[in-house]
Formats: C-alpha cells, sequence, structure tokens
C-alpha cells in the first residue's frame, strides 16, 4: 500500500530554506571547484570564495546616468574578448 503525503505541493517553511542553506554552505566548504561548478556555478558563493570578485547587481537605474568613454572602455567584451570571461555552464545553446 502507498500513502501519500498530502503536503506534498507545498511550499518549503523559512526554517527548511534555512536548513539547506546550511547543507550547502556545509558542502561547498569541502567540496572542490570543478564539483561546484558541475553541481551548480551559484554555490561558489556559499563558501564565500567567488563572491568578493562577482559584482553586485541592482535593479535600481540611477537617474541622469549617461555613458561616457571611460565607462564604455572599462565594460569587459565578452563577444571578442577572452572565454575566461564568461561565467555559466560549459553547455551549447
Amino acid at each position: 500500500m502507498n500513502i501519500f503525503s498530502k503536503d506534498i505541493e507545498r511550499a518549503p517553511t523559512r526554517k527548511e530554506a534555512e536548513e539547506a542553506v546550511a547543507l550547502l554552505q556545509k558542502w561547498a566548504a569541502h567540496a572542490t571547484d570543478a564539483e561546484k561548478a558541475d553541481l551548480d556555478p551559484r554555490i561558489a558563493a556559499f563558501d564565500g570564495a567567488a563572491a568578493a570578485d562577482y559584482p553586485q547587481f541592482s535593479r535600481v537605474y540611477p537617474e541622469g546616468f549617461t555613458v561616457d568613454a571611460d565607462y564604455k572602455a572599462g565594460l569587459p567584451d565578452l563577444q571578442n574578448g577572452p572565454s575566461s570571461l564568461i561565467r555559466g555552464a560549459h553547455e551549447q545553446i
């Protein structure tokens, strides 16, 4: 006889999410960079190793911002630059 839980479709609780983060942090502390990248590149942020060098993005656009030559020159060239600037899974699109 099979018994199914009635709450199988429920959303995880905050406590469960905190426990999951703690488990990922514990695993990431002992995993190699290759293991982390194989599971999910975002896992690198769980041990703090890649968090410092990865830019923090914001959805707030500053009023009055204009692109000048210095700003433009400082942007990475992902199309023509080295592949090391491209982050993400090595998957064919």
